[in-house]
Protein backbone atom coordinates (compact mmCIF):
# COMPACT_ATOMS: atom_id res chain seq x y z
CA UNK A 1 0.00 0.00 0.00
CA UNK A 2 1.48 3.33 -0.99
CA UNK A 3 1.47 6.49 1.05
CA UNK A 4 -1.58 8.01 -0.73
CA UNK A 5 -3.73 4.90 -0.18
CA UNK A 6 -2.75 4.84 3.47
CA UNK A 7 -3.56 8.56 3.82
CA UNK A 8 -7.02 8.00 2.24
CA UNK A 9 -7.75 5.07 4.54
CA UNK A 10 -6.76 7.09 7.59
CA UNK A 11 -8.93 9.97 6.40
CA UNK A 12 -11.91 7.58 5.98
CA UNK A 13 -11.39 6.33 9.52
CA UNK A 14 -11.34 9.94 10.82
CA UNK A 15 -14.47 10.79 8.88
CA UNK A 16 -16.15 7.74 10.40
CA UNK A 17 -15.22 8.91 13.89
CA UNK A 18 -16.48 12.41 13.16
CA UNK A 19 -19.81 11.13 11.88
CA UNK A 20 -22.52 12.45 14.15
CA UNK A 21 -23.75 9.89 16.63
CA UNK A 22 -27.47 9.75 17.33
CA UNK A 23 -28.55 11.56 20.47
CA UNK A 24 -30.26 9.69 23.28
CA UNK A 25 -33.53 11.31 22.21
CA UNK A 26 -33.06 10.11 18.62
CA UNK A 27 -32.26 6.60 19.84
CA UNK A 28 -35.39 6.52 22.03
CA UNK A 29 -37.47 7.84 19.13
CA UNK A 30 -36.16 5.06 16.90
CA UNK A 31 -36.87 2.44 19.58
CA UNK A 32 -40.41 3.81 19.88
CA UNK A 33 -40.94 3.74 16.11
CA UNK A 34 -39.84 0.11 15.88
CA UNK A 35 -41.98 -0.78 18.91
CA UNK A 36 -45.02 0.95 17.38
CA UNK A 37 -44.58 -0.90 14.08
CA UNK A 38 -44.22 -4.20 15.91
CA UNK A 39 -47.34 -3.49 18.00
CA UNK A 40 -49.35 -2.63 14.88
CA UNK A 41 -48.12 -5.87 13.25
CA UNK A 42 -49.00 -7.89 16.32
CA UNK A 43 -52.49 -6.37 16.51
CA UNK A 44 -53.15 -7.02 12.83
CA UNK A 45 -51.88 -10.58 13.13
CA UNK A 46 -54.02 -11.33 16.16
CA UNK A 47 -57.12 -9.98 14.39
CA UNK A 48 -56.49 -12.14 11.32
CA UNK A 49 -55.09 -15.19 13.13
CA UNK A 50 -56.00 -18.46 11.44
CA UNK A 51 -52.67 -20.16 10.91
CA UNK A 52 -51.17 -22.29 13.72
CA UNK A 53 -47.81 -20.63 12.96
CA UNK A 54 -49.32 -17.30 14.01
CA UNK A 55 -48.66 -18.12 17.67
CA UNK A 56 -44.97 -18.54 16.96
CA UNK A 57 -44.92 -15.29 14.98
CA UNK A 58 -46.72 -13.49 17.80
CA UNK A 59 -44.27 -14.89 20.35
CA UNK A 60 -41.40 -13.69 18.18
CA UNK A 61 -42.86 -10.16 17.96
CA UNK A 62 -43.45 -10.04 21.72
CA UNK A 63 -39.87 -11.18 22.32
CA UNK A 64 -38.62 -8.43 20.01
CA UNK A 65 -40.76 -5.91 21.91
CA UNK A 66 -39.20 -7.08 25.18
CA UNK A 67 -35.74 -6.46 23.76
CA UNK A 68 -36.78 -2.98 22.60
CA UNK A 69 -38.24 -2.20 26.03
CA UNK A 70 -35.09 -3.46 27.79
CA UNK A 71 -32.95 -1.18 25.61
CA UNK A 72 -35.22 1.81 26.32
CA UNK A 73 -35.22 1.07 30.06
CA UNK A 74 -31.41 0.96 30.10
CA UNK A 75 -31.11 4.25 28.20
CA UNK A 76 -31.64 7.22 30.54
CA UNK A 77 -33.74 9.91 28.88
CA UNK A 78 -32.03 13.28 28.78
CA UNK A 79 -34.91 15.37 27.50
CA UNK A 80 -38.68 15.66 27.91
CA UNK A 81 -39.10 14.13 24.45
CA UNK A 82 -37.01 11.14 25.51
CA UNK A 83 -39.30 10.63 28.50
CA UNK A 84 -42.30 10.89 26.16
CA UNK A 85 -40.91 8.17 23.86
CA UNK A 86 -40.46 5.85 26.83
CA UNK A 87 -44.00 6.55 28.02
CA UNK A 88 -45.26 6.05 24.48
CA UNK A 89 -43.83 2.52 24.48
CA UNK A 90 -45.66 1.90 27.76
CA UNK A 91 -48.84 3.32 26.23
CA UNK A 92 -48.67 1.24 23.05
CA UNK A 93 -47.98 -1.85 25.15
CA UNK A 94 -51.12 -1.25 27.29
CA UNK A 95 -53.98 -2.05 24.94
CA UNK A 96 -56.50 -2.02 27.77
CA UNK A 97 -55.87 1.63 28.60
CA UNK A 98 -58.44 3.85 26.99
CA UNK A 99 -59.75 7.23 28.13
CA UNK A 100 -63.30 5.95 27.67
CA UNK A 101 -62.70 3.03 30.05
CA UNK A 102 -64.30 3.92 33.40
CA UNK A 103 -62.60 0.94 35.07
CA UNK A 104 -59.03 2.22 34.80
CA UNK A 105 -57.11 1.77 37.99
CA UNK A 106 -55.99 5.09 39.42
CA UNK A 107 -52.31 4.45 38.71
CA UNK A 108 -53.20 3.71 35.09
CA UNK A 109 -55.40 6.79 34.86
CA UNK A 110 -52.77 9.17 36.27
CA UNK A 111 -49.96 7.71 34.14
CA UNK A 112 -52.19 7.92 31.06
CA UNK A 113 -53.14 11.53 31.88
CA UNK A 114 -49.47 12.44 32.37
CA UNK A 115 -48.59 10.79 29.05
CA UNK A 116 -51.33 12.77 27.26
CA UNK A 117 -50.23 15.99 28.97
CA UNK A 118 -46.61 15.48 27.94
CA UNK A 119 -47.63 14.66 24.35
CA UNK A 120 -49.76 17.82 24.27
CA UNK A 121 -47.02 20.01 25.78
CA UNK A 122 -44.46 18.70 23.28
CA UNK A 123 -46.99 18.83 20.42
CA UNK A 124 -46.22 15.23 19.53
CA UNK A 125 -49.02 13.30 17.91
CA UNK A 126 -46.86 10.48 16.55
CA UNK A 127 -46.87 8.84 19.98
CA UNK A 128 -50.66 8.72 20.22
CA UNK A 129 -53.00 5.89 19.40
CA UNK A 130 -56.16 6.92 17.48
CA UNK A 131 -58.32 6.97 20.63
CA UNK A 132 -55.68 9.01 22.43
CA UNK A 133 -55.98 11.78 19.87
CA UNK A 134 -59.68 12.14 20.52
CA UNK A 135 -59.11 11.98 24.30
CA UNK A 136 -56.39 14.61 24.16
CA UNK A 137 -57.88 16.88 21.51
CA UNK A 138 -61.50 16.45 22.50
CA UNK A 139 -61.09 16.87 26.24
CA UNK A 140 -62.02 20.22 27.67
CA UNK A 141 -61.24 20.84 31.34
CA UNK A 142 -64.66 22.39 31.97
CA UNK A 143 -66.58 19.40 30.62
CA UNK A 144 -68.16 17.18 33.25
CA UNK A 145 -67.51 13.48 32.77
CA UNK A 146 -68.48 10.44 34.75
CA UNK A 147 -64.93 10.25 36.07
CA UNK A 148 -64.79 13.88 37.20
CA UNK A 149 -68.22 13.55 38.80
CA UNK A 150 -67.03 10.47 40.68
CA UNK A 151 -63.87 12.25 41.78
CA UNK A 152 -65.94 15.23 42.94
CA UNK A 153 -68.23 12.96 44.96
CA UNK A 154 -65.27 11.18 46.57
CA UNK A 155 -63.57 14.49 47.35
CA UNK A 156 -66.75 15.87 48.92
CA UNK A 157 -67.00 12.72 51.05
CA UNK A 158 -63.38 13.07 52.20
CA UNK A 159 -63.80 16.79 52.87
CA UNK A 160 -66.71 16.04 55.22
CA UNK A 161 -64.74 13.20 56.86
CA UNK A 162 -61.67 15.44 57.11
CA UNK A 163 -63.74 18.18 58.71
CA UNK A 164 -65.14 15.70 61.27
CA UNK A 165 -61.67 14.27 61.85
CA UNK A 166 -60.14 17.72 62.17
CA UNK A 167 -62.81 18.78 64.69
CA UNK A 168 -62.17 15.58 66.66
CA UNK A 169 -58.41 16.19 66.60
CA UNK A 170 -58.89 19.77 67.74
CA UNK A 171 -61.06 18.56 70.65
CA UNK A 172 -58.38 16.03 71.64
CA UNK A 173 -55.68 18.68 71.55
CA UNK A 174 -57.79 21.15 73.54
CA UNK A 175 -58.71 18.57 76.22
CA UNK A 176 -55.30 16.92 76.29
CA UNK A 177 -56.81 13.48 75.59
Amino acid sequence: MDFEDLRREIEEIHVGFRAPQPTTEERLLELFRVFKISEESLSAQLRASKDPDDDRRSDCIVEMQSIIMDKAIALPADSPAGVLYKLAMWRWDCAEIDARNPDLMRQEAIAFAAFLDLARLLKSEIVLKPNDRSAMLGAKPAESTALSESVSAVMAHFRSEDADSLAGSQRKIATGV
